[in-house]
């Protein structure tokens, strides 16, 4: 039994060079009406449909259904959904949607950001988003009792998981590779080694008994020591 709600499939064709864009809808007359106010406001969320409406104008577009498909009675929202997304992706692999030759669809697949790429101005506005006082971790502290970890201990079970994991994690040749000639590029700045230092002396010196308790759980003496000379606190060796 077919109930009165109803999914579509669509595409915006451009009625000059013939371009599509493929799109889904569980509401097809709310998705337009959002649709025609992005519009009136100079804003659409695809770029390049926004783009062609500029340029050739909204009476060279022609809206048309590809497909219906209905919310079965005891069907779940998700295999609705799921449903819909399948017929959406098999419209856009049949016109080639995501193909700028083709059509105006940014991404590859329906409902994902997957294989597409972000503008280096988009880049630069998410890095400033997120940094310095707009990262969320600015400034916090996540050792000693601000760790949300503290005073909790994992079971041997979790243990033996762990060592377990280590043991049989294997990276390729090319990842050992990248991650040497990372190493090597970013030691090789005397900057970033005089950075890493005086973080690491700071460190020391500020927190001298969470030092000690490294030292004796997880750090020989003598490389403890050697640690401390290295950095500069060798008034702090025992």
């Amino acid at each position: 039994m077919l109930s009165l709600r109803i999914g579509i499939v669509y595409c915006f064709l451009n009625l000059i060079n013939h371009k599509r864009y493929v799109g889904s809808a569980k509401s097809g007359q709310h998705r337009f009406y959002n649709y025609w106010n992005d519009f009136k406001k100079n804003k659409c969320h695809n770029r390049y449909l926004f783009g062609a409406f500029l340029k050739y104008g909204a009476e060279n577009f022609k809206v048309i259904i590809l497909e219906e498909v209905y919310h079965i009675e005891n069907d779940t929202t998700e295999w609705f959904h799921a449903r819909l997304l399948h017929a959406e992706q098999f419209w856009m692999d049949y016109y080639a949607s995501w193909d700028p030759k083709y059509g105006y669809n940014i991404c590859p697949f329906a409902n994902s950001r997957l294989g597409t790429k972000q503008s280096k101005i988009s880049r630069e506005k998410i890095s400033k988003g997120v940094s310095g006082k707009n990262n969320p971790m600015y400034r916090k502290r996540y050792y000693g009792e601000d760790n949300p970890f503290y005073g909790k201990h994992l079971s041997e079970k979790t243990k033996r998981k762990i060592r377990k994991a280590r043991k049989t994690q294997k990276f390729s040749k090319a990842t050992r590779k990248k991650l040497r000639d990372s190493s090597a590029k970013r030691w090789a700045n005397p900057e970033e080694r005089k950075k890493t230092s005086a973080n690491s002396k700071r460190w020391v010196k500020e927190h001298p008994e969470e030092f000690a308790v490294i030292r004796k759980k997880g750090v020989k003496i003598q490389h403890s020591n050697w640690i401390l000379r290295t950095l500069g606190c060798a008034d702090l060796i025992d």
